[in-house]
């Protein structure tokens, strides 16, 4: 009980210094000028003039869809700048608006019709914006084409320097899963929409610290990373696919570190306790902090929020049934042969390997259990999903980069069986 309570208290402290950091971080990018940030904006603005909200690179493939509404908001409320006191303004994160415009038409109408009708919303408090300690000090230098070419650089650098961690350790088996999820989350896509990059960026980041790492032994040490990447995920993502900066380092430690079932519970489920508190405490501590800051109930508006999100309902209100959030999931791909070939070939794959060798039972069920994650995160943010299925799908990465982990482990016990 003793060692239960120090720990706690750890992962507690930790937490609080996750909520400083991030509150300073904030304080300084607001003391950025954003003149320079609004001319950078100007140079950018016909990325945004075709007049499409949710473009899709390639029509019909919704896996494709850019997200240049949640972009442009981004860009809006980086190039805000009130008369309010700067701890205001970092934690109530006003954009400017013009009365019957979505973001993306006012971004148009302020930088390419150079439009003076412009006013500060009542602010969007319930998120850290923690992209803006990044976008705001890029903005004062580059334009916002600039910044999607070095999000691309950024990358490929992290990737590309992953699989040559995998490979220098001699464990090139974990490349085949890593390259699996990253062209099921669309290369382009999450290239070309900052929305969509925060996730990825800070697994690539995690799953490097763990690789370089190998076998952090003190769980202590391991449940903390978890909870930082936890809170970075709050911190900076807007709700798109959170759930992967969970599921694919636990997929990773399932397969390269968890031999027996008593340490896959001693320490995964630690891993991921420690995951949910520091994503879901450093999210309302924003809450209490910006109530603090600000004298507003954000508190009361979030809660509502994740009411909404939460509820078994469609964009309209009327009930749903959680196979009706599975079955909107399915129009992301539009191929119907695709999808059938995709599930034929994990079956027989799946069926041959296992019935010709004798898969790790315990990592077998220890990537069952993470593959599972993604289909309860649907079942507690049912609306959030259904609404926006077009990047929520993206969660079921996790469940992917299980199956081919699975695979490929099954595979190199057959060779080295063969070898021996």
């Amino acid at each position: 009980m003793k060692l239960f309570f120090k720990s706690s208290l750890r992962q507690v402290l930790l937490l609080l210094c996750c909520v400083l950091v991030g509150t300073l971080l904030l304080f300084l990018a607001y003391l950025l000028p954003t003149d320079r940030i609004c001319d950078n904006l100007a140079r950018s603005e016909e990325f945004f003039a075709s007049g499409v909200t949710y473009p899709e690179i390639i029509p019909g493939y919704r896996d494709t869809r850019l997200d240049q509404f949640t972009d442009c908001l981004m860009l809006l409320t980086a190039a805000t700048s009130t008369d309010e006191s700067i701890p205001y303004q970092a934690m109530n994160n006003a954009r400017y608006s013009i009365s019957g415009m979505d973001p993306e038409e006012t971004f148009v109408a302020i930088f390419k019709e150079g439009s003076s009708d412009r006013s500060m919303n009542t602010g969007y408090a319930r998120y850290w914006h923690g992209y803006l300690t990044v976008l705001k000090p890029l903005l004062t230098v580059f334009s916002y084409k600039q910044i999607i070419s070095l999000n691309l650089m950024l990358q490929l650098f992290l990737l590309i320097a992953l699989c040559s961690i995998y490979a220098g350790k001699g464990e090139p088996r974990f490349i085949l899963p890593l390259a699996g999820i990253y062209v099921f989350l669309n290369p382009i896509a999450i290239s070309l929409s900052i929305q969509y990059s925060s996730v990825w960026i800070i697994t690539l980041v995690f799953l490097i610290l763990l690789a370089l790492l190998r076998k952090p032994t003190q769980l202590r040490l391991l449940s903390g990373f978890f909870l930082i990447a936890g809170a970075a995920t709050s911190y900076f993502d807007l709700l798109t696919y959170p759930l992967v900066t969970l599921g694919v380092p636990l997929g990773y430690l399932v397969l390269a570190n968890w031999s027996s079932f008593k340490r896959l519970l001693r320490e995964g489920f630690p891993c991921a306790v420690s995951w949910g508190f520091g994503f879901g405490g450093m999210w309302a501590s924003k809450w209490l902090v910006a109530s603090l800051f600000t004298g507003k109930n954000v508190l009361n508006n979030a809660l509502h929020s994740a009411e909404v999100r939460s509820s078994m309902t469609n964009e309209g209100g009327k009930g749903i049934r959680y196979w009706d959030v599975l079955l909107r999931l399915r129009y992301t791909y539009n191929s119907t042969v695709l999808k059938v070939l995709l599930i034929v070939a994990i079956t027989v794959a799946l069926v041959f390997l296992i019935k010709k060798n004798k898969p790790d039972p315990i990592k077998l069920s220890g990537l069952f259990l993470v593959c599972l994650l993604p289909f309860v995160w649907f079942a507690v943010l049912s609306n959030h999903t259904f609404v926006h299925f077009w990047f929520t799908y993206r969660t079921l990465s996790i469940s992917l980069y299980c199956i081919l982990g699975a695979l490929t482990a099954v595979w190199v016990q057959r060779q080295n069986n063969q070898s021996q």
